[in-house]
């Protein structure tokens, strides 16, 4: 029997197919995790906003339907990007407040602790009409605040 010096056709194909199946899995494991990265990149950016728009909302914006730009730039009155403003003015923002509810009825907590008001549960949504996003948060105040 003669030595052999090179690989016949048959093994060189299928190295090819193995090198074939190994880069597509590969490429799919990067493409997933891609696609992962941006939704996360999104959903911060997304997080991060609505933060600045919880930050700005006062009680004439409750059951009203007004832009970013519009909740932003009545608390932070100096927004001068027109990039920024651009962008800001693409999203409606919907508003509302539910009924305040005693977060403690029978004021045991405020007893504990010395005070005499009781503690308030109020549930406000934003819900960014462009995009179908909805965000509750649920601030906890006092009577006393309200006065």
């Amino acid at each position: 029997m003669v030595p052999r010096k090179a690989f016949s056709l048959i093994e060189t194909l299928i190295a090819i197919v193995i090198a074939s199946l190994f880069g597509m899995a590969l490429l799919q494991s990067v493409s997933t995790a891609s696609r992962q990265a941006v939704s996360v990149f999104e959903h911060y950016e997304y997080s991060l906003l609505t933060g600045a728009l919880i930050g700005s909302i006062d009680a004439q914006m409750y059951g009203r339907t007004l832009s970013g730009a519009e909740i932003l730039q009545n608390h932070y009155r100096s927004i001068d990007d027109p990039d920024l403003l651009e962008v800001l003015d693409t999203h409606s923002y919907t508003i509302t407040k539910q009924q305040e509810q005693a977060l403690d009825p029978m004021n045991s907590l405020s007893a504990i602790s010395g005070g005499s008001s009781p503690l308030l549960l109020e549930k406000i949504t934003i819900r960014n009409e462009s995009e179908e996003r909805i965000r509750t948060f649920f601030p906890i105040s006092s009577t006393a605040d309200k006065r």
